[in-house]
């Protein structure tokens, strides 16, 4: 991650590393980069939202963007991110496309900015580390990251963005560029974390309740997702109160009655819901 930056085309940013309790030799590789313009802080093991809550807070520039540890980017990513920042006299967000490589570095999934649907407010845009350039002001002002969330993180933060883009209607730039290469490796991966994604998917649906009543497709997914992860965490009662929700959001869709007789039948759950 670090040496691709290093690399950028566009050479006016400053790097906050945050190292959030690692024990590998990350202090001892950036001390010897000896660039001014990397900043290395370390922390106890606090989590992700915590740490880039306070790397938020020690940065200098105005504008931000977030980038995992093991992930790289082109050497043009940010000089196309920062492309129109001094030509509009509003702020501006840029977003870009990203791709997943494997560790036989074959490509193995790729996505440019979509629209992201009524929920919100079809916006064009990705939102991943790494893909989402925008306002420092903002991040301040909708409070950054939620540090009770271990899972969601990033759609949950859009979520509580919606509004003030919609304040202050910045330009929105859609850079047609796969710039981001996230590296999908074998180890521990959130998608993996059950109960994170169930604690996850309930607080966020607790937190913004009547924006998913509004949507019924986004709660019908997010509730079926919080559906599966409370069996495979052993929350039965709560895996099938959440699949009788589900029935009452889309009543003539096949799929939430599937999730219903799965969360019912125990045979099928412990076939199909079991945690691998």
């Amino acid at each position: 991650m670090v040496n691709s930056v290093i690399s950028q085309t566009y050479k006016e940013w400053e790097l906050l590393v945050i190292d959030d309790g690692s024990t590998d030799q990350t202090e001892k590789v950036l001390l010897r980069t000896n660039d001014p313009r990397i900043r290395y802080f370390k922390e106890k093991n606090q989590g992700a939202t915590i740490q880039r809550n306070f790397g938020v807070s020690m940065a200098k520039g105005d504008y931000i963007v977030f980038l995992d540890s093991d992930d790289w980017v082109e050497p043009n990513w940010l000089e196309l991110l920062t492309a129109n920042l001094n030509k509009s006299n509003t702020q501006c967000i840029a977003t870009c496309g990203w791709r997943k490589i494997n560790q036989r570095s074959k490509e193995i999934e790729k996505k440019y900015p979509e629209n992201l649907g009524k929920m919100f407010n079809n916006l064009r845009l990705n939102f991943l580390a790494g893909t989402f350039l925008f306002p420092k002001s903002y991040f301040i002002e909708v409070g950054g990251y939620d540090e009770e969330l271990s899972s969601g993180q990033h759609t949950e933060l859009l979520i509580r963005l919606l509004d003030i883009i919609d304040k202050y209607k910045p330009e929105i730039y859609v850079i047609e560029e796969l710039l981001v290469n996230i590296y999908a490796h074998d180890g521990h991966r959130i998608r993996q974390d059950y109960n994170g994604i169930y604690n996850g998917s309930i607080r966020t649906l607790n937190k913004h309740n009547k924006l998913f009543k509004r949507n019924p497709e986004k709660h019908f997914d997010y509730l079926s997702i919080a559906a599966v992860c409370a069996f495979r965490t052993g929350r039965i009662k709560e895996s099938k109160k959440l699949t009788r929700q589900v029935i009452r959001i889309r009543p003539f869709y096949y799929l939430s009655y599937l999730r219903y007789f799965i969360a019912h039948i125990s045979l099928l759950r412990n076939r199909i819901w079991t945690k691998k």
